[in-house]
């Protein structure tokens, strides 16, 4: 079975701090991220991408995101 599965860019919430997961609520969630098909814009200011999910980074490595595609 050929599986083909999305790539997405993330943008990074920069001033995250550290808690517990909100989405899982079991593990603690380093870095928070919004999902969005378009790669960033060149500039800033001509950010208008709309995201379409967002993912939790765990201090583990995993992560706990939405499923864009509801899988």
């Amino acid at each position: 079975m050929n599986e083909r599965r999305d790539s997405y860019y993330i943008s990074y919430e920069g001033g995250w701090v550290a808690k517990t997961c909100p989405r899982c609520k079991q593990k603690m969630a380093n870095g928070h991220g919004w999902l969005f098909k378009e790669p960033p814009p060149t500039s800033p200011v001509l950010e208008n991408r709309k995201p379409i999910g967002e993912v939790f980074i765990h201090e583990d490595g995993g992560d706990c995101s939405d499923n864009p595609q509801g899988d």
